[in-house]
């Protein structure tokens, strides 16, 4: 905070890395896990917090309408929650000897591939189906947030392309791009080649950072002329800040991390979002249009590249904004090596908290080395220090894809499962047979990892080393 205490300068985290912004005060700030020792309190602090006079504020004390809080007032409202189903085999052994468990699960998983590559062939020409196009259709247009890097356009990007695509088959209506950066020839064209009708340029050159709120201020504009059916934002930090603001400037409802879209039969978007920590996902929809909705990136496929296509092109004027904004100060990359490998890697072993302690992870990590695995992790291991973030699998992770994926005393928390929907095949072991791991997986041994991993990782090395050798 400056001397003035007008003002503060703070490190924001980004999918990049960070940045520095200075913003003037008062300000809301969302702090990240681990900013700080913690504090825990002694007895005479507590004693003394007893006596400490606390204000109690409720809605009934605020200048406003008791029907703007609650169920009544909020913007969005929850249908009838799901139970997602896993679509797993669920073999599972508890009376084999760690060398009888071994030998059955190399032999079902040989047999298991063999399987997914008999369908993959089969099915390998319905995944090349190019949807229709609607141009003209202005009326329930359906807006993309580019999400832009020092890279170029994130994957993310082309995964809501092709759910906008999708979902226009439904709407009969044009996807329209938002692309804020300067006017770029080379990513407009990847943009309609990967589903845009139309592209939108906020030039954000001269406006600041997106996170700022001159771009919303911009941005917001363009929205209430066009009134679009929906607009799709990446699950990231500038997604996320921009929708939000969004949001809170045109009074709109907005879905954040969602997994999923759909249209239902009344012509509302319904979006899925995983709730109450198992597997059940709550659909969500809006009472206000456009519909605003942040989705996690890594589990949506985009759409088939159209390298002919060409979309028109048209600029969001950049209005004025003279309220205090954001200053963006600085700009750190970080390259992500473990997530890049991650994400390429055909065999990952992911540990939970079964692991029973950190000095326990060198003996996995071994393991995974030997056969040229990578090694993720669960959002209970990572707040524990035992791993870093950059491994962690699920939703408040990322998304992995690996043709094998062991998971070593993992509980198996739909919160971590979400994560590994698109693996080919899941094996797992924990000691308690009734780990929910074991229903989000095609084999199971019961048993401790002490016993079943080192026989397992040695009969399964010869199929996961070729596994990992015609992946290069």
């Amino acid at each position: 905070m400056h001397s003035d205490r007008k003002s503060v300068v703070v490190e924001r985290m980004t999918d990049e890395g960070s940045q520095t912004i200075e913003c003037e005060l008062p300000a809301v700030i969302c702090v990240t896990e681990g900013v700080a020792p913690e504090l825990y309190p002694d007895k005479e602090h507590m004693e003394l917090a007893q006596s400490i006079p606390a204000e109690v504020l409720t809605c009934a004390d605020l200048p406003l309408s008791l029907d703007q809080f609650g169920a009544n007032g909020s913007p969005t409202w929850v249908d009838e929650i799901r139970l997602v189903e896993p679509n797993r085999l669920g073999v599972l052994l508890e009376e084999s000897t760690p060398e009888e468990a071994a030998k059955q699960t190399a032999d079902a998983l040989r047999l298991r591939l063999a399987e997914l590559a008999v369908e993959s062939e089969s099915s390998a020409g319905q995944d090349f189906v190019i949807l229709p196009r609607y141009p003209s259709g202005k009326k329930k247009s359906i807006w993309v947030v580019a999400e832009n890097t020092k890279n170029g356009l994130a994957h993310v990007t082309l995964e809501l392309l092709g759910k906008a695509r999708e979902l226009t088959q439904f709407t009969n209506s044009e996807v329209v791009a938002v692309l804020i950066a300067p006017p770029s020839e080379e990513l407009i064209s990847i943009l309609a080649t990967q589903g845009a009708d139309r592209v939108l340029v906020l030039d954000n050159s001269q406006l600041g950072p997106v996170c700022g709120l001159a771009v919303a201020n911009s941005f917001a504009a363009a929205v209430e002329r066009e009134n679009p059916y929906a607009l799709l934002f990446a699950a990231t930090a500038d997604g996320g800040d921009l929708a939000s603001r969004l949001a809170a400037r045109l009074e709109l409802g907005l879905t954040g991390d969602a997994i999923d879209l759909e249209i239902n039969a009344d012509g509302r978007l319904v979006q899925l979002k995983p709730a109450l920590g198992g597997n059940v996902v709550a659909p969500i929809m809006s009472k206000t249009l456009p519909n605003l909705v942040t989705l996690r990136p890594g589990l949506l496929a985009p759409a088939i590249p159209e390298p002919r296509a060409v979309a028109t092109v048209e600029h969001v004027p950049q209005l004025p904004f003279d309220g205090p904004d954001i200053r963006l100060l600085k700009e750190d990359f970080q390259e992500d090596l473990e997530g890049i490998l991650l994400a390429k890697s055909p065999v990952v072993i992911g540990v939970g908290m079964g692991l029973g302690s950190p000095e326990n992870m060198a003996e996995v990590q071994e393991m995974a080395r030997s056969v040229g695995a990578s090694i993720a992790t669960t959002r209970d291991v990572v707040h524990e220090g035992w791993l870093a973030q950059q491994m962690m699998v699920g939703i408040s992770g990322r998304t992995i894809a690996p043709t094998v994926y062991i998971a070593v005393g993992i509980r198996g928390a739909f919160n971590h499962t979400v994560g590994l929907q698109r693996s080919g095949v899941i094996i797992a072991i924990n000691q308690n047979r009734r780990a929910v791991m074991f229903r989000s997986s095609d084999f199971g041994i019961v048993g401790t990892w002490e016993e079943f991993l080192p026989p397992l990782m040695e009969e399964l090395r010869p199929i996961l080393l070729e596994l990992v050798a015609t992946s290069d």
